[in-house]
């Protein structure tokens, strides 16, 4: 089953950030709380099993505070080899429902993981993340080809 780990959400907590998935099903999502520390080490992460083709990745974020000195974003790694296939931006500040979204392509690449990362690679005190951010969701679809006319 595709809810069964290693495909389901994998998540938890560090010194950085506390993250927790909403019971509410009236709002869904994960909400993540940086606690005023290095992120280096984020752990909210999903394995995918796309198959290859081009794909639109979408995220739909609440913010409130949020600093992030050494960027946020969600990341698709290919698992096989770690090379990165998308990065999705998660801009800095407070702002409600931003829509998110970017295409990638899975080139040839069998097993891919999803997960929120920085790029923090020493845990520098000056790189403390702070604030809230919320996900409403994140979503693969693959990216259909324009029909031509004619």
């Amino acid at each position: 089953a595709l809810d069964a780990p290693p495909f389901s959400w994998q998540r938890r907590n560090t010194r950085a950030a506390e993250i927790r998935f909403s019971a509410d099903p009236s709002s869904p999502g994960a909400a993540v709380r940086f606690l005023d520390a290095p992120a280096k080490d984020l752990v909210l992460n999903q394995s995918l099993v796309l198959p290859q083709g081009k794909y639109r990745l979408f995220a739909e974020a609440d913010a409130s505070g949020l600093r992030a000195p050494r960027t946020l974003f969600w990341r698709v790694r290919c698992a096989e080899n770690g090379k990165e296939l998308a990065r999705l931006r998660i801009p800095e500040g407070s702002y409600k429902e931003r829509e998110l979204e970017l295409t990638f392509d899975t080139g040839p690449c069998a097993l891919q993981r999803i997960e929120l990362a920085t790029d923090v690679i020493a845990e520098s005190w000056q790189n403390r993340y702070s604030g809230n951010v919320r996900f409403h969701f994140v979503r693969i679809e693959r990216a259909e080809p324009h029909a031509t006319d004619g």
